[in-house]
């Protein structure tokens, strides 16, 4: 098995940006959302520098973290998927927490 490298006895959830959880989210399918939710801690470990990579695994996925390399496993696909969903999330958030102004680039607020 693939996976047996990055489970973890502690499910990672992200409470910030999936309050209800990745499967009721409606981004990650179920099988996603499991893998996000047992290989997730992991993962955020290595990537947080908390946790040595062990097997040539951990060394694969801090590589498509990188950017060196595409994902080509369901562990590295998701986690990928999960990275730009998160990009996508604070984005938003910054955009939504700006004067309109300063998004559409005017100068002056009353040129709204």
């Amino acid at each position: 098995m693939e996976h047996a490298a990055f489970y973890a006895t502690r499910k990672f959830y992200d409470t910030a940006l999936y309050p209800h959880g990745f499967h009721r989210s409606g981004e990650f399918t179920r099988a996603e959302s499991s893998l996000l939710e047992n290989c997730g801690t992991v993962i955020s470990q290595l990537k947080a520098q908390r946790m040595k990579p062990a097997h040539p695994e951990h060394h694969a996925i801090l590589a498509v973290i990188d950017g060196e390399r595409r994902p080509q496993t369901d562990v590295e696909r998701v986690w990928h998927k999960y990275e730009q969903k998160c990009r996508e999330h604070k984005s938003f958030l910054h955009n939504a927490l700006r004067p309109a102004y300063k998004i559409c680039g005017a100068k002056d607020e009353r040129f709204i």
